[in-house]
């Protein structure tokens, strides 16, 4: 049996690429912001989640692709497109929210950021020196 890479015309690697593009729209749906897009994209309990519908998903687009695979008329374009519209379920419904909420609420590690800088020119007056201290 082919792999869904092989079955969609994709070598591994843009086969691997194409699968982070997907995680990486679903994240974005699932948030508001950017920020709150890469604390989902980061997080490995929800990346587990996604991987194991994803499997789910792999697996429906198999079976319908089963009878089809050896046929000369269907082209790597039409798979990818069924493939597609068996991901896009999952995209559309597949929303673990109490881990998403988890991630998003969580608060990031403190962390003292200071730089010191020994000459900075302000519109042409220069200055000794200057902290900043970032929280």
């Amino acid at each position: 049996m082919d792999t869904i890479n092989q079955l969609l015309g994709l070598s591994p690697e843009e086969f691997e690429k194409e699968r982070f593009g997907y995680y990486w729209k679903w994240c974005e749906k699932l948030t508001t912001n950017i920020l709150e897009a890469q604390k989902i994209l980061a997080n490995s309990s929800i990346n587990r989640y996604y991987n194991i519908e994803l499997a789910k998903c792999e697996k429906e687009f198999l079976f319908r692709i089963r009878n089809y695979q050896d046929s000369e008329t269907i082209t790597a374009k039409d798979r990818k497109r069924l493939y597609e519209k068996c991901i896009q379920v999952m995209e559309e419904s597949r929303k673990p929210m109490s881990l998403i909420e988890n991630v998003i609420r969580a608060k990031p590690k403190e962390m003292s950021l200071s730089i010191s800088i020994a000459y900075v020119a302000v519109r042409g007056v220069k200055l000794d020196s200057i902290t900043l201290r970032l929280n």
